[in-house]
């Protein structure tokens, strides 16, 4: 089996579990480790729209930190679907926002102090100020809110700290460069904005690499109820081992079996639905979709207006991709088109069996992960995309 290499600040190798398995070593999480012994408040940052991998590896790490104490905060909004009474995800939608610093603030030209103190009786703490001459000490006081209280940040699935739109937060436009991040994440695109970048684009799921994460915590064991919902993730994103999938991702998911994970049950919880917040762009590819019945390939396409109307990002392409395979099981493959939402550029993707994608990347030296591809080559307009892809196709079936 081959290591995995994580993207860390501080570049460092870290070895597979399977090594960890035969050679007694241990994965170098450390800088995260000590970032999250030392906190006591941590925010937590999720995809706009995260499916059930990523909702599976947050409420985990969720859970996790709440069994040390820890406040956790969400930063990002979580769709309303979330806080459904079965869902599966209970302590990630019960989430609130990061506490504030409450301040109480005295005048004290108005209302001079000769002294300051506090006593905690009980269940409350009591305030004391001693005024040096005669005042209402009432009225010469107020209260506000301070700071955000965040220790650091953990940041799942998100490979560009840009696409997070600070304006709809309750934080300042610095936050996130002012907050130490631990950003982790699977996709080959991420531009590495954390302190920490625990980023692994070999790895078959980001559940997979809360694993890695979780047990590298000394003394820490997965509960089974964790284990399951991991599971879940890993079934989801791989499509039940049948994309993705490779042997660690198998020997990840036996452990987790062993640690008590419940086989049916993570199947239920990965074969949820395809999220309500998607519908409206696949909606509209689908309603393109056009078969070309002869060579067996489904056509469609994703406009610039479709990603602002929506407020996807081209990454979402992928679930409109795998989709339309939902939709035309029996075709040979599935073409979209799509227009990059700050510009006029049109790029192709293409889902289809390996073969078919093999013989495409010899073609066009590009590269595939298991059953979907993007071309490299970009184009002025769809109908010129639309010639350019035929005719390639035409070389290959």
């Amino acid at each position: 089996m081959h290591p995995h290499y994580f993207k860390l600040s501080t570049v460092k190798h870290l070895t597979s579990h399977a090594e960890r398995a035969t050679n007694g070593g241990t994965m170098d999480f450390s800088p995260a480790i000590q970032l999250i012994e030392k906190a006591k408040h941590i925010g937590f940052v999720l995809p706009v729209h995260p499916d059930t991998d990523a909702l599976a590896s947050a409420e985990v790490i969720v859970n996790f930190l709440a069994s040390r104490n820890i406040y956790v905060g969400i930063i990002t909004r979580l769709d309303p679907a979330l806080l459904k009474p079965d869902t599966a995800f209970l302590n990630l939608a019960a989430l609130k926002s990061l506490t504030k610093e409450f301040i109480i603030s005295l005048d004290t030209a108005a209302a001079p102090i000769s002294q300051l103190r506090y006593e905690h009786i009980d269940n409350r703490v009591d305030i004391i100020l001693s005024p040096s001459s005669h005042s209402i000490l009432q009225d010469s006081t107020s209260f506000r809110q301070g700071n955000i209280q965040c220790d650091c940040i953990i940041v799942l699935g998100v490979d560009d700290i840009k696409q997070i739109d600070t304006a709809l937060l309750d934080a300042n436009p610095s936050f996130f460069s002012e907050i130490p991040i631990i950003a982790m994440d699977i996709s080959q695109k991420h531009t590495a904005y954390g302190r920490i970048n625990l980023v692994d684009p070999s790895l078959s799921s980001l559940s997979e690499l809360t694993y890695y994460f979780l047990t590298s915590f000394p003394h820490y064991v997965i509960p089974a109820e964790n284990a399951t919902l991991l599971l879940s993730g890993i079934l989801h994103h791989t499509q039940n081992f049948t994309l993705l999938a490779n042997a660690n991702t198998l020997l990840v998911s036996h452990e987790l079996i062993g640690l008590g994970a419940k086989n049916e049950t993570a199947h239920d919880i990965s074969r949820t639905s395809t999220p309500f917040s998607l519908m409206p762009l696949i909606g509209r590819a689908l309603a393109r979709s056009r078969m070309d019945d002869r060579k067996e390939i489904v056509w469609s396409c994703i406009t610039q207006s479709d990603f602002l109307t929506t407020g996807h990002l081209p990454k979402d392409t992928i679930d409109v991709l795998s989709r339309m395979r939902k939709e035309f099981p029996h075709t040979r493959a599935c073409v979209l088109l799509w227009q990059y939402p700050d510009s006029k550029e049109i790029r192709v993707s293409i889902a289809a069996d390996e073969e078919l994608l093999e013989d495409l990347r010899e073609k066009t030296h590009g590269e595939y992960k298991k059953a979907y591809m993007e071309l490299a080559d970009t184009h002025d307009s769809f109908l010129h995309a639309e010639h350019a892809v035929t005719a390639l196709l035409d070389e290959v079936l």
